[in-house]
């Protein structure tokens, strides 16, 4: 069985790769040629729900094959790389969306995982050790007068 797994992942990964290549590559192309000259450089709602849904695709498709379903994705804009049109609509038409909700997301999610985490509780215990140690300030008035602090 495990012999049948490592035969067909490199062979679905090959048969994957070319049918990016010789079939979905030429097909998105000439949608997003078509498209874009449709909304003059500026990708549309239906344009860009293609291209996420077909990001999408790839991604299960590498999930099936037993690859990380990031490689499906990758693979789709590495294919696609070459269009410099595409890319610029896509980064205009995503720019908003990713600024204002994924970046806020991403940064409360790292806070989150951080705040429960074994790292921040050893840090607020260091922080406390430190507390409970730290020796209060001298105040100026108690030296002796002409005493400059130097070694007696």
């Amino acid at each position: 069985m495990r012999g049948m797994v490592m035969l067909f992942l490199p062979l679905g990964l090959a048969v994957f790769a070319l049918a990016m290549w010789f079939v979905v590559r030429p097909a998105l192309v000439r949608y997003f040629r078509y498209s874009l000259r449709q909304n003059r450089g500026r990708l549309s709602a239906t344009g860009l729900a293609v291209l996420l849904v077909c990001v999408l695709l790839a991604s299960v498709a590498t999930n099936l094959i037993g690859i990380f379903a990031v490689f499906g994705a990758f693979l789709l804009g590495a294919v696609l790389s070459d269009q410099e049109e595409l890319r610029r609509a896509a980064r205009a038409k995503l720019h908003d969306l990713v600024t204002s909700f994924f970046v806020p997301v991403f940064f409360v999610t790292v806070r989150r995982l951080f705040k429960g985490s074994s790292w921040q509780r050893e840090l607020d215990a260091h922080k406390l050790h430190l507390s409970e140690h730290a020796a209060p300030a001298a105040p100026a008035a108690s030296a002796a007068p002409g005493h400059t602090g130097g070694a007696a």
